[in-house]
């Protein structure tokens, strides 16, 4: 994402500027409109004002700066004057500490190849040039691939991108050609060149091809051939985009027979390579005869656009407002006194709550879909920061209560042992008797059963029998969820996985099961587990393999990754009034009974939607049709998919905590299910971000992160004393200009800092520029909008010139 700053002389040339712009709205602190630097459906420029007048602008789809000065007729030194002129009381830039360099680029990639991430990966190199290389780090364990880039400096090679744009792979082969094949990455790259047809890619895969210099291409024939998915028909678009404005002609080219997420490699592969001079003829005919490639109109109709693209997403509060008593109190009282973030003690709570209410009522949305009440949240946080104090607290009113049914069954057990051994004596005395003289044969006495609440073991095989003798379902509660998912297969000894059954598990359906030992065949009509626990962020992203995407079992995982603070300690505790009363509201969930069945089976108790409620969800059906349509991706698209229905779940807690002996689910309920629902979501895709972050990526993420903590204005004295990071107050200033570049904040002087009257130089965070809301129950349309405060009472001023 690049920003473009400029030093304008007066708010005439802020007027200028934007004028220039197509679908200006003016927003509280700036404006928005479409980036003229690309095809934009939607608005996603973000323009506001600075100190002194300047502007900040910046195109959430990562245009450069170069593209967005030169669709406006500006240059780049209009963008960009020299920054030492800028101000008069700005200090000159310090020089950057250097990173660790090293001889070449394979000890670079042995470096790499130490870390805990990359250990034990195999390594392939592509060198881009004589001074930049990117490394692949394949793991044979299921995991996703890696890449590092690798570029040569001053002092060596050095772990990172180059300064400015990036060179295509394979571009200088290609310098003496008509007609060029762009793929997207360097592994079809090079399959391309295997069956002799000029093949270039950008670096860092689909999501980036603006950081990569396209103009060695500019007048040339391209033929474009995407994956078969939809990031891959993205990636075609935006590049198609970039060429077009070179005076490329353009073509775009599905490739016959691929699966979904197929590429060049796969229609290689799956041809004799005998065959290569015939599939090399089948891309050039295929090129030659398609149309050439045009950019889309522009449409006026608001109605019918996409969904705007969303800014890098930050961590937003978790909507304890939208709890209902006496959930919300005992949320927000035990966050306060453990110290710890709201998140780490809701979800625990949302998964106890319906862990107690289980298989005995469901909500209906319509005939023939209802919802069950099973939850799986997860805390994802690193050790240390108050993961288990947290979720003790939440869990510990639902331990009590196991605790008296397992000293219930203790009791229960002796009665029994005495009860069996006179049963024996009775009936070995009956056995003795004369046929004619015996009484009734006496009756064995039945074994008790133990009540069970929650469990630990996430075996099936384990949790078979418990479900049997327990129908109401069970809560899983662990404190580390990662040997729950490298569990599954577990004892299968390559027989199958436990993914099928945890699936059914999930939506209260019949699961079987064939035992080694005791009953050999378990059947359980309705089985219900909720599940929740913390897990570590690196754990949880190794234990996810794509397995478990593919399968849909990652996209019901209700994850939570709030922000690490430092602890402090307090003398807050939580009032005994607030314990008490919702211990009270769990002892009557776990008092509610499922219902006789036609045959006398038991079976759920079926909420209904209150009219009110029905109203608020058939809208929001529409809002998250909408939104899943639009997904950026399939790990996105599979996980609203499953908010659909969480959302009602959600409800469907809500009500019974508020009402146990309720026989329908309000709007009240309804509004608090889709709240939290949103929150889920966007939480979800912030996690899923954080994946794909580079180290640089992650090191600025946690910069920002620091800077919201500290009020959102810092010193660099002040980072100095906060972290360890920085070893010269050079680094510190360093990194804050990386924001400043990346238009995430602004450099501020202030009159003086109270000490002897020297100014203070102040980094400013644009916190808007970070931040969306996900807990309003109908976001705004403005809400992703990037901006700074600050033009000095004088916006009406400028709306009026730009009209």
């Amino acid at each position: 994402m690049k920003t473009a700053t400029v030093e304008p002389t007066g708010l005439s040339r802020i007027a200028e500027f934007i004028a220039r712009l197509d679908r200006v709205r003016k927003t509280k602190d700036g404006w928005t409109s479409r980036c003229p630097a690309h095809e934009d459906r939607n608005p996603s420029l973000s323009v506001s004002v600075g100190d002194g007048g300047r502007i900040i602008a910046c195109c959430h789809a990562g245009c450069s700066i170069e593209s967005i000065a030169a669709a406006i007729g500006w240059t780049v030194r209009d963008l960009f004057p020299a920054e030492e002129n800028a101000s008069t009381n700005r200090r000159p830039r310090s020089p950057r500490k250097a990173k660790r360099a090293f001889r070449s680029v394979d000890a670079a990639a042995g470096a790499l190849l130490q870390t805990a991430e990359l250990r034990g990966a195999t390594v392939t190199k592509y060198a881009y040039s004589e001074s930049f290389t990117v490394v692949r780090f394949d793991f044979e364990n299921g995991r996703e691939k890696q890449f590092r880039p690798i570029h040569k400096a001053d002092s060596g090679w050095v772990i990172g991108d180059p300064p400015g744009l990036l060179p295509l792979f394979c571009v200088d082969k290609v310098s003496d050609c008509v007609t060029v094949h762009v793929v997207e990455g360097e592994k079809c790259a090079c399959a391309g060149w295997s069956i002799r047809i000029p093949t270039v890619t950008s670096a860092h895969g689909s999501h980036a091809p603006r950081k990569s210099d396209w103009s060695p291409l500019a007048g040339k024939s391209v033929v474009i051939l995407p994956d078969n998915d939809d990031p891959g028909r993205r990636y075609a678009e935006t590049v198609a985009g970039i060429l077009h404005e070179l005076d490329c002609s353009v073509t775009i080219v599905s490739l016959p027979g691929l699966s979904e997420g197929g590429d060049i490699v796969d229609f290689i592969d799956a041809r004799d390579s005998r065959e290569s001079e015939d599939m090399r003829s089948i891309i050039e005919t295929m090129g030659r005869g398609m149309p050439e490639w045009e950019p889309t109109p522009k449409s006026n109709n608001e109605d019918t656009e996409a969904l705007r693209p969303r800014p890098a997403l930050s961590w937003s509060p978790f909507p304890v407002e939208a709890l209902p008593e006496p959930m919300r109190s005992f949320v927000s009282e035990g966050a306060a006194a453990i110290g710890c973030d709201p998140s780490m003690i809701a979800l625990p709570t949302l998964a106890k709550c319906a862990g107690a209410i289980g298989t005995t009522r469901v909500v209906e949305l319509k005939r023939g879909w209802s919802e069950p009440s099973i939850l799986w949240p997860a805390v994802v946080a690193p050790s240390g920061t108050l993961k288990s104090p947290s979720q003790d607290y939440a869990l510990r009113s639902l331990r009590r209560a196991q605790e008296r049914r397992f000293r219930e069954y203790q009791a229960a057990a002796k009665e029994f042992e005495g009860a069996y051994l006179r049963y024996q004596a009775e009936l070995a005395t009956w056995k003795k008797s004369k046929p004619g003289q015996r009484d009734e044969q006496p009756k064995k006495p039945a074994p008790p059963l133990c009540v069970r609440y929650v469990v630990s073991d996430c075996t099936i095989e384990a949790l078979a029998p418990i479900l049997r003798d327990n129908p109401r379902g069970l809560l899983l509660a662990r404190d580390e969820l990662g040997g729950w998912l490298t569990g599954f297969n577990q004892y299968k000894s390559g027989k199958g996985s436990d993914v099928p059954n945890w699936l059914e598990l999930y939506r209260a359906g019949p699961v079987i099961v064939d035992r080694k030992t005791g009953t050999r065949t378990v059947y359980i009509p309705r089985a219900a587990v909720s599940v929740c626990g913390t897990i570590q962020p690196g754990t949880l992203q190794r234990a996810l393999t794509p397995e478990f995407f593919e399968c849909g079992l990652a996209a019901r995982l209700l994850l939570a990754a709030p922000p690490t603070t430092k602890k402090q300690w307090t003398e807050r505790e939580v009032p005994l009034r607030v314990t008490e009363r919702f211990a009270e509201t769990l002892a009557q969930l776990l008092a509610l009974e499922q219902a006789p069945g036609p045959h006398g089976e038991p079976e759920p108790v079926t909420l209904r939607l209150a009219p009110d409620a029905k109203t608020m969800w058939t809208e929001w059906y529409a809002e998250w049709a909408a939104r899943q349509h639009h997904a950026p991706d399939d790990r996105t698209a599979a996980l609203l998919s499953k908010l659909e229905g969480g959302a009602a779940r959600l409800a469907l807690v809500c009500e019974l905590v508020v009402d146990p002996g309720a026989m329908s689910v309000g709007s009240e309920a309804m509004r608090a299910g889709t709240i939290v629902a949103r929150w889920f979501a966007g939480e979800a895709e912030r996690v899923y971000e954080l994946w794909s972050e580079t180290p640089e990526d992650r090191e600025d993420r946690d910069l920002v992160e620091l800077c919201q903590r500290k009020g959102g204005v810092v010193t660099v004295r002040d980072l100095m004393r906060s972290t360890r990071r920085f070893a010269t107050a050079e680094d510190a200033e360093h990194a804050l200009n990386r924001l400043v570049r990346a238009g995430v904040g602004i450099w501020t002087t202030d009159e003086s800092d109270g000490k002897r009257g020297r100014p203070a130089r102040r980094f400013r965070l644009a916190v808007d520029a970070l931040t969306v809301d996900t807990n309003s129950e109908f976001p705004d349309e403005n809400a992703f909008v990037s901006t700074v405060n600050g033009v000095n009472g004088r916006e009406s001023e400028v709306e009026e010139w730009v009209g």
